[in-house]
């Protein structure tokens, strides 16, 4: 009997459903006029759905939703899909990202900040989609993947760790979500296996961060991570997911395919990791059923 033999699953805590925000999704509702009340209807929306955990994304291809000491805002680059609305946001005083986690909490809802680790939409070769570190740093940049950073110099890892900490400092947030699917390589692919302690040192420097400030606020602030569907994917992208687990570094994993969902991806491996710890498991679903391009 195939049902027997499956464990008994008991879902930990209350949150159920986490919603993945898109900065441009984010800004769907708001006009070139923008107002505060405009930014609550996002989040009335997702509360309406049963969403439990808003994770917005603050850090994306170099640039920030909110004004950064340490990187290029979106509103400075007004010729991106989004950045008008932004630069509008920012001539009339409203922080978007505080908007969002005060209407989070006004509903009882969880507020996480999400960064994608190496989003490369610029391909190298479009300044006006770079953050300036960037656009003046390529150096640092796979040379595989032109605009992508390469997590080997610790120049970038330094750079990565202040915006963590900006944004846990500036923001009551309940937690940072590291989004390590927008996309894929942070090593050179032919060393990423062989890279993997480098990334989970910086893991366990993003945790020291986020106890560091939980302690002050009285309670633990949460780490999730966006990573490959499979195990074997995780480790040749040099992520370590098993350690991160087993060293209690992460309060959640996503494992998921990119862009389009996979409906028989196997993450019962993810979870005989998870079950054994207080590690959450959001298999996520993606909202195309394919890509045409």
């Amino acid at each position: 009997d195939m049902k027997s033999s499956l464990p008994t699953m008991h879902p930990r805590g209350s949150d159920r459903i986490l919603y993945k925000n898109d900065p441009g999704q984010a800004l769907e509702w708001v006009s070139y006029d923008p107002t505060v009340e405009q930014l609550h209807r996002e989040v009335d929306a997702l509360v309406e759905h049963g969403v439990d955990i808003v994770s917005q994304d603050v850090f994306v291809a170099g640039r920030t939703a909110y004004d950064s000491a340490h990187c290029t805002h979106e509103g400075e680059l007004p010729r991106s899909s989004y950045g008008a609305k932004y630069a509008r946001l920012r001539e009339t005083g409203i922080d978007p990202v505080q908007v969002a986690a005060e209407h989070c909490h006004r509903h009882g809802r969880k507020f996480i900040a999400s960064l994608r680790m190496n989003d490369r939409h610029s391909r190298g070769i479009y300044p006006q989609l770079m953050g300036a570190f960037v656009a003046e740093n390529p150096q640092f940049w796979l040379r595989e993947h032109p605009g992508g950073l390469d997590y080997s110099f610790p120049e970038v890892r330094a750079w990565m760790l202040r915006i963590i900490e900006e944004i846990v400092e500036r923001y009551d947030v309940d937690g940072i979500e590291l989004d390590y699917l927008r996309y894929f390589y942070v090593f050179p692919s032919h060393e990423s296996r062989r890279k993997q302690p480098i990334l989970t040192a910086f893991m366990r420097e993003v945790r020291r961060i986020l106890d560091r400030h939980g302690a002050r606020r009285g309670r633990r602030l949460w780490l999730g991570a966006w990573v490959a569907q499979t195990l074997v994917e995780c480790h040749d992208l040099g992520l370590d997911v098993p350690i991160w687990i087993e060293e209690k570094l992460l309060d959640y994993v996503c494992p998921t395919d990119y862009d389009c969902p996979d409906y028989n991806a196997p993450y019962e491996t993810f979870a005989e990791l998870t079950r054994r710890t207080d590690c959450r498991l959001f298999p996520a679903a993606q909202p195309m059923p394919a890509r045409f391009r």
